[in-house]
């Protein structure tokens, strides 16, 4: 049965290793690779600027039915730089937490790119309505920058808790 696992590499460099694995190793031995992404951002002017980004940087999932075959292959592509560490370290099992989180921000296979929510505040400041995938995360949320449009929402992922950002918006933005 097929398991998701996430493979360790040069932050900066996930998309030179996704296409590495597509090169040299068979997709007889994995199904998805997927190098999960979110949008960023920012305001410049009174105007929200959107940019995509990398979720978890230095790290792709993979979708396999034998972890141990496709380490054997990736311990031969050594050769290529993109990989840290040891092959069979590097794999890792994605725990069925993280995957419910992973796949509830990201879609079933990890495909979509983490949206931005759009909020509703109170007089003071205080989220009554989100629309979008922070909705499950407000009672998590440890910090909300409303002038640079993020929320900072703690979860236990991969073994440790994790600071997630999340992208919001107001009613009054303008997308640019």
């Amino acid at each position: 049965m097929e398991q998701w696992y996430a493979l360790y590499t040069v932050p900066g460099r996930e998309q030179d290793s996704a296409e590495l694995l597509e090169r040299v190793v068979s997709h007889n031995l994995w199904s998805c690779c997927r190098i999960p992404r979110k949008v960023k951002v920012f305001r410049s002017g009174g105007i929200l600027h959107l940019l995509e980004d990398v979720m978890f940087p230095g790290y792709l999932f993979i979708k396999t039915d034998d972890s141990k075959v496709l380490s054997d292959e990736l311990q031969k592509a050594r050769i290529f730089p993109q990989f840290i560490g040891d092959a069979r370290d590097m794999l890792a099992p994605v725990e069925e937490k993280d995957l419910h989180f992973l796949q509830d921000v990201c879609g079933e296979n990890l495909q979509r790119v983490m949206g931005v929510t759009k909020i509703v505040l109170d007089e003071e400041n205080r989220i009554v309505q989100a629309e979008g995938v922070l909705e499950h995360y407000k009672n998590r949320i440890v910090k909300l920058n409303l002038h640079k449009r993020f929320a900072v929402v703690e979860v236990e992922l991969f073994n440790r808790t994790q600071a997630v950002l999340f992208g919001v918006s107001l009613e009054q933005d303008l997308a640019g």
